[in-house]
């Protein structure tokens, strides 16, 4: 449903962004009177309003939120000075004379319009199609994006029930979207990016043609060189990364992961699995759960049941659970206990048995690796991951570094620096060839 509020064809404008929660915008408003406009709730269950988000002190990343009100007439203002049938004609008043755009904030001068982010994306670029799934604040969908290069994609849609569209509900379903948006990583599920210029609220991601990883394990037979190689070392090699970007997953399990056959570029894999679902997720090295609320109790770990505590550490011991799980055929953990009862013997350091057909070094990394009754003694998931490729004799994925971002400005420091790092590793391996070429000639 398109907004009509602030009249003028606000949506056209470049500087609209949508439903965009506060929490967003320090990562865009870069330089004093940088501005943007969107729409949120200015108190619970009211109806949304128009808002001004301007920074106006730089050293102290302050920034303002002004919200544009409807007079007596109808007009839109932001104090008494002066009114304006729309809120595109109140900007452009304010950008062209210099004025505060609030007589009482005398920096709140509007200077430069910011755009939209390009993980803003138009509704209009998106098709939704069918219902694939269903989730804890709305529906997921299969569908085609159009990429800004003209190329179609296919894409799996996350989309925000009507009844759910609180500010509090968009902040949530904003916050996984933010931490989606940094990765990039063959075994973590790919964000193209967000519409949220208007209900309903869209999260856009790569859509994934083999399931979950547990439907797929429960309908198909996997030999246990695929279950080690395309399933196991996947999650860990997924993981991994998702810790390198301080990030606590909160909810890895077989559930959690979907299953691709379209490969990884240089290891041509049937089923390839990537994390996904950072509903629950957190930056930061550790997240301390201030109430009790409903958890997968067979996946956490004994620090998590006893101080509602996580940490990469947490992660690593429901990793664990999750390689039971792959050699289990996705058989729900610790079968035929409650919930209490696994409680009780986790804190205790109970470990469940593995299916025979686990190879004995899984067994070991799991026993003596993962489920660590000490956190402290537990290994990381940088250690899990290599015992795994020494042992199953793989190599991790070639992590493939993103096209460049040229802008106005030129390459982004950022991408220049990960191509630096590539071509300084090319050279020295050419330096090693160039070597071993001169010793065979010496030895001719």
């Amino acid at each position: 449903m398109r907004t009509t509020m602030g009249g003028g064809n606000l949506e056209e404008e470049d500087y609209y962004h949508g439903l965009l929660p506060r929490e967003d915008i320090p990562h865009l408003l870069i330089k004093e009177g940088d501005f943007l406009v969107r729409s949120s709730e200015t108190a619970p269950n009211q109806p949304r309003q128009v808002i001004i988000s301007i920074l106006v002190e730089k050293m102290g990343a302050i920034v303002r939120h002004i919200v544009v009100q409807q007079n007596i007439h109808g007009k839109y203002v932001t104090d008494a000075r002066a009114s304006f049938h729309s809120v595109p004609e109140l900007i452009q008043f304010y950008r062209n004379c210099g004025e505060p755009v609030l007589s009482t904030v005398p920096k709140a001068i509007l200077k430069r319009a910011i755009t939209r982010a390009p993980w803003e994306l138009r509704h209009e670029t998106v098709i939704i199609e069918n219902k694939i799934g269903e989730g804890e604040f709305g529906e997921v969908f299969s569908g085609k994006y159009k990429l800004p290069t003209g190329r179609v994609v296919e894409v799996a849609i996350k989309l925000a029930k009507k009844a759910e569209m609180s500010k509090e509900k968009i902040k949530e379903m904003m916050k996984e979207a933010r931490l989606m948006r940094n990765y990039e990583h063959p075994n973590v599920i790919r964000m193209y990016g967000v519409c949220v210029e208007h209900e309903p609220l869209l999260i856009v991601m790569e859509l994934v043609d083999g399931g979950a990883l547990d439907d797929f394990l429960k309908k198909n037979r996997v030999s246990v060189k695929d279950k080690i190689e395309k399933m196991v070392a996947g999650g860990a090699w997924g993981l991994e990364y998702l810790h390198s970007k301080n990030c606590i997953h909160r909810d890895i399990a077989a559930r959690n992961c979907l299953l691709t056959r379209t490969g990884i570029v240089e290891r041509p894999f049937l089923l390839h699995v990537k994390i996904s679902d950072f509903g629950l997720s957190r930056e930061g090295d550790e997240y301390q759960m201030t109430k009790a609320r409903r958890v997968p109790i067979k996946w956490l770990a004994p620090e998590t049941i006893q101080r509602l505590v996580y940490t990469s550490k947490t992660d690593v011991w429901s990793y664990g659970v999750m390689v039971w799980e792959i050699f289990a055929n996705a058989a729900e953990p610790y079968p035929g206990m409650t919930n209490a009862e696994v409680k009780e013997k986790v804190t205790n350091g109970y470990k469940m048995l593995f299916a025979p057909e686990a190879p004995p070094w899984i067994v070991e990394i799991v026993h003596n690796g993962c489920w660590q009754l000490n956190p402290d003694r537990r290994a990381n998931m940088g250690q899990i991951a290599r015992w795994i490729e020494q042992n199953a004799g793989i190599t991790a994925p070639v992590v493939i570094t993103p096209p460049l971002l040229v802008t106005k400005s030129g390459v982004s420091a950022a991408k220049r620096k990960g191509n630096e790092g590539t071509d300084i590793k090319k050279s020295k391996i050419m330096k090693k060839k160039l070597k071993k070429s001169k010793k065979r000639k010496i030895n001719k």
